[in-house]
C-alpha cells in the first residue's frame, strides 16, 4: 500500500533490570513439550524468548546466543531453561519437569513472549 509504514518486528530485549522480566509479545507461542535433544523451529523460538531475559540467556557468544539461536536443545538451552523455571518459581531440582519444556513452562513463557 503507498505511503504505509512497514511494521518492523520487534527485537528480543529486555526493559528494566533483569529481575523484572517486562517482556511484550513477539513470538509465536510454543505449542509442544520440549526436551534435551528436541529439534525443531519450536527449539530455536525457546532460546529466542530464553535470551529476551539476561537472567536466562542461553549463550553470551556463539551458538544458542542472541542472534544466533539454533534449532537444538542442548546442554546451554537446558542449563537456561532450569534458570528459567527456578527464576518464576514453577520448577526446581528434584521436582518433576525440571529441565523439560512441559504444560506450566511452556504456559509462563508463553504468557511473557508470544503474540
Amino acid at each position: 500500500v503507498y505511503g504505509a509504514t512497514p511494521t518492523i518486528p520487534a527485537q528480543a530485549t529486555q526493559t528494566g533490570s533483569p529481575s523484572q522480566s517486562t517482556h511484550s509479545g513477539k513470538f509465536a507461542a510454543i505449542a509442544k513439550i520440549l526436551a534435551k535433544g528436541s529439534r525443531g523451529a519450536g527449539v530455536k523460538v525457546l532460546q529466542q524468548m530464553l535470551n529476551g531475559d539476561p537472567d536466562t540467556q542461553v549463550s553470551l557468544s556463539g551458538a544458542g546466543s542472541p542472534g544466533s539461536e539454533t534449532t537444538l536443545f542442548g546442554a546451554a538451552t537446558l542449563k537456561a531453561l532450569k534458570k528459567f523455571q527456578v527464576k518464576w518459581g514453577i520448577a526446581k531440582p528434584g521436582v518433576q519437569g525440571y529441565g523439560n519444556l512441559g504444560p506450566k513452562t511452556r504456559a509462563k513463557l508463553n504468557a511473557l513472549f508470544a503474540q
